[in-house]
């Protein structure tokens, strides 16, 4: 199912200077669901070139927020 994931930092007793914040983090691990057994995972990584999907795109992925990057999307 396609769709968004936002990450945002915010407090209600805090005021944040998005400016000043370094939202860089690096995704290890992501998944939803049941976690799948050897045999069935190895089957869906089999499968997805077929399917026209991917597995697990997000892991190793590293996102990284440099000084004056104006497309850091901190909300």
């Amino acid at each position: 199912v396609p769709g968004n994931l936002v990450i945002s930092a915010h407090s209600g007793a805090h005021s944040f200077d998005a400016s000043l914040m370094n939202m860089s983090h690096v995704v290890n691990h992501f998944s939803f669901g049941k976690r799948l057994s050897a045999r069935m995972l190895h089957e869906v990584k089999r499968l997805t070139p077929y399917l026209g999907g991917s597995t697990d795109r997000l892991t190793g992925t590293a996102y990284i927020t440099r000084q004056g990057d104006e497309n850091a999307n901190v909300t």
